[in-house]
């Protein structure tokens, strides 16, 4: 039961099939996924949630990033959050072109990540709790920032769309190979925003969105996924609401759903407003960035 701790020998002397056997009889009780994580010295093992090599995960907005997969999403606007009764899980149903169709759907906010996807038409979203109501957008406005080119010297068409009155943006950002300045870079952005949005006293209703881009293939395909790994836990810890990859290969969705769980499960990273806070080394390189954003923006404007 969710209240057990098992130490590893013990968790030894049962097989897949005892484990999902006793997960079937238990979930006939009325309990939710996360009644049947198994502590197992420390570390959560969700027992009904095998890594599939067909997983696929659902794109959220139709227009940009186009056909690029969802590998984590904070905020879900475009896909409702809750059912009207609470249920611990949501059933999709694939329509043409696999964009969901939800239904008994309303739009409170609910934080969620995607449990188990796979070939066939019944999905599930596990829910972990309510959170505040958020009201959804339609971003309006889209901006590309590169973190490849020099950043942030080079950011005129971000400042240019903040100030579009009733801008509502989605901003993508395609990270570098830097590891440290994806993260900083990530932070200088939402600060920036933050003030941006409190000096003008008006909603400024901004999306942060990661593409993981498709890079050359390396001689060694372990290389590429370690890279792209890198990447998604930068996006993860800089705090984007959403990570989209754009790399047609199941070992990066793989690992993709392995990153997504370990840090939503054991890290809870995705609860954390803000993970790196406090370490001087970020702190430096964050504010170094945002006062470079500042300059432009005072400078542009």
């Amino acid at each position: 039961n969710s209240g057990k701790i098992f130490g590893f020998m013990d968790f030894r002397k049962y097989d897949l099939s005892e484990w999902e056997e006793l997960v079937i009889s238990e979930l006939k009780h009325q309990k939710t996924f996360e009644d049947l994580c198994f502590t197992i010295d420390g570390i959560t093992i969700n027992p009904l949630n095998p890594i599939d090599p067909s997983i696929e995960f659902l794109p959220i907005y139709r227009e940009r990033p186009t056909r690029s997969g969802l590998v984590f999403s904070k905020n879900f606007d475009t896909i409702a959050q809750c059912l009207e009764w609470g249920p611990s899980a949501l059933r999709l149903f694939l329509q043409d072109g696999n964009y969901p169709r939800i239904e008994g759907v309303h739009w409170n906010m609910l934080d969620v990540e995607l449990v188990g996807i796979g070939k066939d038409t019944d999905h599930f979203i596990k829910i972990n709790g309510l959170s505040q109501d958020i009201t959804t957008i339609n971003p309006n406005q889209y901006v590309d920032v590169n973190f490849e080119v020099p950043f942030p010297e080079n950011c005129t068409l971000l400042i240019d769309t903040l100030n579009i009155d009733n801008a509502a943006i989605f901003i993508n950002i395609n990270l570098s190979n830097d590891f440290y300045k994806n993260i900083a870079g990530l932070r200088a952005l939402r600060l920036f925003l933050s003030h941006f949005k409190h000096e003008k006293n008006r909603s400024l209703q901004a999306r942060l969105s990661v593409t993981i881009p498709t890079t050359a293939p390396s001689a060694t395909p372990e290389n590429t996924i370690l890279e792209y790994t890198y990447k998604v836990i930068a996006a993860y810890m800089g705090g984007a609401d959403y990570v989209f990859q754009q790399v047609e290969n199941t070992d990066f969705d793989r690992i993709a759903f392995h990153i997504q769980n370990l840090l939503n499960l054991e890290s809870k990273i995705t609860n954390t407003q803000d993970v790196v806070a406090g370490s001087p080394f970020f702190e430096k390189l964050t504010q170094n960035i945002l006062e470079t954003l500042n300059d432009r923006y005072t400078e542009r404007v």
